[in-house]
């Protein structure tokens, strides 16, 4: 975190927890979408999908996004792809369907692993 201080994406890393942090401690029960947290956890689980190759990661970060946001299509898709990397083929597959009825776009980009 020291290297992004001052930086773009320091600020949004920072502006992300504290949005988390303040939905903690209000006791927020989340019923409500969290877009931007739910964002925010998603990227962070693309980034340890495509970059670290951290699929165990990638999936509770996913997962995360998921609970903020369940509309999340892309989260569901990036879970479903660490679970494909895992070879997790049913729970990947069980995402990539989810993904699909939130945005029928993605289906052709599944559709390899259907």
């Amino acid at each position: 975190m020291e290297r992004c201080r001052g930086t773009a994406a320091g600020r949004y890393l920072r502006r992300a927890a504290c949005i988390l942090v303040s939905a903690l401690m209000t006791g927020c029960a989340l019923t409500p979408p969290m877009p931007k947290v739910a964002q925010a956890y998603a990227e962070r689980g693309q980034a340890k999908l495509a970059v670290d190759r951290n699929y165990s990661g990638a999936i509770e970060d996913f997962t995360q996004a998921i609970e903020f946001d369940a509309n999340n299509a892309g989260a569901y898709l990036g879970r479903g792809m660490a679970y494909m990397k895992l070879g997790d083929a049913d729970s990947a597959r069980k995402d990539f369907r989810e993904a699909v009825s939130l945005n029928p776009g993605l289906a052709p980009a599944v559709k390899p692993f259907q």
